[in-house]
């Protein structure tokens, strides 16, 4: 892993254990692991070395077990200065929200930002866009002949 990266890693890691009074130590947050290809638990050594920024190739069964022990979706341990009081939601992005996020991701900055002003509820029209309640399509019957 990038050095950049596993120093994010790291530290999300390190905030998110402190976060969790019963995490707060490899060993206790090692307890609550589970590997997704074979259901052995993460050693405690490995996350004290991922939480120090050591471990240089982490698995990624590793790094999956630790983020459903700490339930947060495995990116959010790379997304720079996590707050643990502030987390995404719980959800794993499916197929669909990533393809949405990254359609998002290659718009105009000010296209970006007016999405983020709408659902954050800032923007205006936030409040007649979530009470405006669409009339159904004009339909008519085929007729019988």
């Amino acid at each position: 892993m990038p050095a950049n990266y596993r120093k994010i890693f790291a530290e999300n890691l390190d905030r998110l254990m402190k976060a969790h009074a019963q995490y707060h130590s490899g060993a206790l947050l090692a307890a609550h692991t589970r590997k997704p290809s074979d259901g052995e638990r993460v050693g405690a050594s490995s996350i004290n070395r991922l939480r120090r920024g050591e471990e240089v190739w982490p698995q990624l069964d590793t790094m999956i077990a630790i983020a459903e022990a700490l339930r947060v979706p495995l990116w959010c341990l790379f997304l720079p200065n996590l707050d643990p009081e502030h987390l995404p939601g719980p959800e794993i992005p499916d197929a669909s929200s990533l393809q949405l996020a990254e359609k998002i991701s290659h718009m105009p900055k000010s296209s970006r930002e007016d999405l983020r002003r709408l659902f954050s509820g800032e923007a205006e029209e936030t409040n007649a866009f979530l009470v405006h309640e669409p009339k159904p399509p004009h339909y008519d019957k085929p007729r019988k002949r």
